[in-house]
C-alpha cells in the first residue's frame, strides 16, 4: 500500500526495510563529508558479507557501509565491529549500502582473529541477521533429510524495498 506524497498528487513507494544486525568487518575506510573544522558528518567504508555458495565454496560479497557520526569516533580498517542499520539496494544491478546506526556499534576484535586458516571456514559465515517486512517474491518446499524421517521446510524470497532506495 502506498501513501501520497508530500505533494499529494502522487503515490510514493511502500516502505519495506531491511534491517540486519552482526559483525562486518572493516575492510576499507573510504571518503568523509567532513569540510575544514566540521566534527560531524558521513562516513564511508567497505566490508563483505561471507556467504557459501554451493558447489563453489565461500564468496565475500562486497557491500559499501556508511554511517554519520564524529571523525573523533569513526570506524578503523582491520577491524571486526558489531554493526545494527538497514541495507539498502542502491543499483539495478544489486550493489547494495549498509547505513548503520553509529549509537548501536561495538567493537569487537582486530580482523586478524577472523582470518579462516586454510580447510577452515570463515568465522563470519551466518552471523548476520536480517529482520524486516518485506514482498514475498517466492516460496519453496525443500524437503531435507531428518533423524527418522525428512524434514520440510518452506524456502521464503522476500523482496526488501526502503524510502532511500535509487532503484
Amino acid at each position: 500500500m502506498s501513501s501520497p506524497n508530500s505533494a499529494g498528487s502522487q503515490p510514493s513507494k511502500a516502505s519495506h526495510p531491511m534491517f540486519v544486525i552482526g559483525p562486518w568487518d572493516i575492510i576499507e575506510v573510504g571518503s568523509n563529508s567532513l569540510k575544514e573544522s566540521q566534527l560531524y558528518g558521513l562516513f564511508n567504508y567497505l566490508s563483505s558479507v561471507v556467504i557459501v555458495v554451493p558447489g563453489k565454496g565461500e564468496l565475500n560479497a562486497i557491500v559499501d557501509v556508511a554511517g554519520y557520526g564524529s571523525c573523533h569516533n569513526a570506524l578503523c580498517d582491520g577491524t571486526v565491529y558489531m554493526l545494527f542499520g538497514r541495507m539498502v539496494q542502491t543499483t539495478e544491478k544489486g550493489q547494495y549500502h549498509f547505513f548503520f546506526v553509529k549509537q548501536m556499534n561495538l567493537v569487537i576484535v582486530p580482523s586478524s582473529q577472523y582470518i579462516s586458516c586454510e580447510g577452515r571456514p570463515n568465522c563470519l559465515i551466518g552471523k548476520l541477521a536480517v529482520f524486516g517486512y518485506g514482498v514475498v517474491d517466492s516460496a519453496t518446499e525443500v524437503t531435507t533429510p531428518g533423524g527418522k524421517e525428512p524434514v520440510r521446510s518452506l524456502c521464503v524470497t522476500l523482496i526488501h524495498t526502503n524510502y532511500h532506495n535509487l532503484v
